[in-house]
């Protein structure tokens, strides 16, 4: 290794990429993450609602179960405790009642 931690040699990287699960393990990342950028992309939009953020939470929660808990167990649990400690946030009856109103309701666009 080198004396600078900041300091990536080529070497480690290819290390990194030669390992068995590094690139499936970037496919569930990048599952994890889509939700949550397009959330973010949506609350910066002139035109969206909160019911529509609601459904990309609801959409986040959907990756996260499909993440596979035998391999990347750790990293399963801290996703679930973040959800679930952001979902009390959202825990209303006034949210739950704009996702059922939302167009994207009844089974069209979820899928778990």
């Amino acid at each position: 290794m080198n004396d600078n931690p900041e300091l990536i040699t080529n070497r480690e990287v290819k290390r990194i990429l030669r390992r068995s699960f590094f690139f499936s393990d970037l496919k569930i990342l990048i599952k994890i993450l889509a939700p949550i950028y397009i959330t973010v992309m949506n609350l910066e939009s002139q035109s969206t609602t909160l019911a529509d953020c609601f459904m990309q939470f609801i959409y986040l929660a959907a990756a996260i179960k499909k993440v596979p808990r035998f391999r990347i167990s750790g990293f399963k649990n801290h996703c679930m405790q973040t959800f679930n400690k952001r979902w009390n946030d959202f825990n209303s009856d006034n949210y739950l009642l704009a996702y059922f109103l939302h167009p994207g309701y009844r089974g069209k666009f979820i899928y778990f």
